[in-house]
């Protein structure tokens, strides 16, 4: 079977770790809440929102290391941490259209000239930090279990899961 993560060799959001081994049934209704809180703050705090976006794209697991927060949604960490200001290469060649304010769309093709001349770049963006805040909330939620057996939210995942 492959999981959220695993078919790319991505890193995943966070790994919820625990001191004791709760028993299944523990597991599953912490899994539960997490997924519920993760998405629940992603849909108040992000645009990311619309059906099929991010919200929709947070899995939560066991496997061997712990309780998995992932998404197959490459933007997911970005929005999570935030991102600095950059220049949008990915788009040389590439013809964007723009709605105008008057509501006529016109369309500019995306230049090597462009991009050296400082145009097509990202404004810096801080994160929303969705993950933290939807763990805690399942933390509120669980009524102690998570406590109870110890959890330890890992956000910086420096592991690629294969």
């Amino acid at each position: 079977m492959t999981l959220p993560g695993m078919a790319t060799g991505r890193k995943p959001l966070a790994i919820i770790t625990f001191s004791e081994d709760p028993p299944q049934e523990v597991v599953e209704r912490v899994i539960a809440a997490i997924e519920k809180g993760v998405k629940d703050q992603i849909r108040r705090s992000s645009r990311h929102n619309s059906p099929g976006g991010l919200a929709d794209s947070i899995k939560v697991y066991m496997s061997l290391e712990g309780i998995i927060i992932d998404s197959d949604k490459e933007y997911a960490k970005q929005v999570d941490e935030g991102h600095g200001s950059h220049t949008m290469m990915n788009l040389i060649g590439k013809v964007i259209p723009i709605k105008l304010t008057s509501g006529i769309t016109i369309f500019r093709k995306v230049t090597l000239e462009a991009i050296q001349n400082g145009r097509w770049r990202v404004p810096g963006r801080a994160g929303k930090d969705y993950v933290r805040q939807g763990v805690q909330q399942a933390v509120a939620l669980s009524g102690g279990l998570m406590t109870r057996y110890g959890y330890d939210l890992d956000d910086d995942v420096d592991e690629v899961f294969i």
